[in-house]
């Protein structure tokens, strides 16, 4: 965002042109003015010496009679010359140029003055120029200062409004989110659950046994035929299959079929009632480590379950395909 001084420094560059131009226009007002009034007095001086030729024309012309008439009057006396004469010619000259030195002293006391007016006329115009100058910079420092004001002020209302639209956006996508995490962390929880649809098969991404993830497992029987009932503490939820029934899949091992295709109790394990206690008939016995005679174990989904054997083969309970998968050579090498 810019800075007051950035947009009045722009506005002082974008503006000179005009001030300068303003500027130039009173120097040429006051140039114009100050040739016509100096015009004018410089006329008015001219005609107030040329008003004095004629006084002076008349002294001199004056003195001129004067000379010719105390000429005249000595020369009838006789006296053209006696020490009166020429005291009388004295005279005549002194008269001359006091009348002329009264009339020097007259016409510089009115060029003086004009002069003088002439100087304050031109001092005032000079004034009135730096005043008007100093007016029109104040103007545009003015226009300056409020200009870059104004937008300086337009930048922080936009940025504030820009703020609180990224605010209100920020706290959406907040909302939006807790939203979807809200969604997520019931869905994370629907799926967590072992049960979740009531009569719905047991899911197969839990890892441990049934009791460690909060279901419980009980048998019971109904109009003479024997259920196995599977209880989520965590869900609520409960589904109800018939014993031989695998809840992972709905289905029930081939291996559990008598003869005629019924369901037989006695090939199953009695815990679950769905693991076949054969395979393809043959009874299932715990399979031993070579090196110790223990029980041979495997973990699988989170378990740990009993390796079994049958017809010198080694199989491993998967509860998820409900049914048994045959271990390599190389798994079964250590088993007997």
């Amino acid at each position: 965002m810019a800075t007051y001084n950035h947009y009045y420094e722009e506005q002082k560059k974008k503006h000179t042109q005009g001030l300068n131009t303003a500027l130039s226009d009173v120097d040429k007002s006051t140039t114009a003015q100050k040739k016509a009034v100096t015009d004018n007095y410089n006329y008015q001086i001219n005609e107030t010496k040329k008003s004095y030729e004629d006084d002076y024309r008349e002294n001199a012309i004056q003195k001129l009679i004067n000379e010719r008439a105390v000429a005249e009057n000595m020369s009838n006396m006789g006296l053209n010359n006696s020490g009166l004469n020429r005291t009388q010619m004295t005279a005549t000259q002194l008269s001359y140029g006091n009348n002329k030195a009264k009339l020097d002293r007259q016409r510089q006391a009115q060029v003086d003055a004009l002069a003088q007016a002439l100087a304050s006329t031109l001092s005032e115009i000079d004034l009135s120029a730096a005043s008007q100058k100093t007016t029109i910079r104040q103007n545009y420092e003015n226009m300056w200062s409020q200009n870059a004001t104004a937008l300086a002020n337009a930048d922080t209302e936009a940025e504030a409004v820009k703020y609180k639209a990224e605010q209100e956006r920020l706290a959406k996508q907040y909302e939006a989110e807790q939203e979807r995490l809200a969604k997520q962390y019931e869905i994370d929880k629907q799926n967590s659950y072992v049960i979740r649809t009531d009569n719905g098969l047991l899911s197969n991404v839990y890892s441990g046994t049934l009791k460690d993830n909060g279901v419980d497992v009980y048998k019971t029987t109904k109009d003479g035929e024997s259920y196995f009932v599977y209880v989520d503490n965590n869900s609520g939820k409960q589904t109800t299959l018939k014993a031989g029934v695998s809840p992972h899949t709905g289905t029930v091992n081939k291996d559990l079929f008598d003869k005629d295709g019924n369901y037989d109790e006695s090939k199953a394990f009695s815990a679950n009632g769905y693991q076949p206690n054969n395979y393809k008939g043959t009874k299932l016995i715990e399979a031993r480590l070579k090196s110790t005679g223990e029980t041979a174990k495997y973990t699988l989904y989170g378990v740990s379950q009993t390796i079994w054997k049958a017809n010198g083969k080694f199989y491993l309970w998967d509860k998820r395909q409900n049914k048994y998968i045959e271990l390599t050579s190389a798994q079964a090498a250590s088993l007997s």
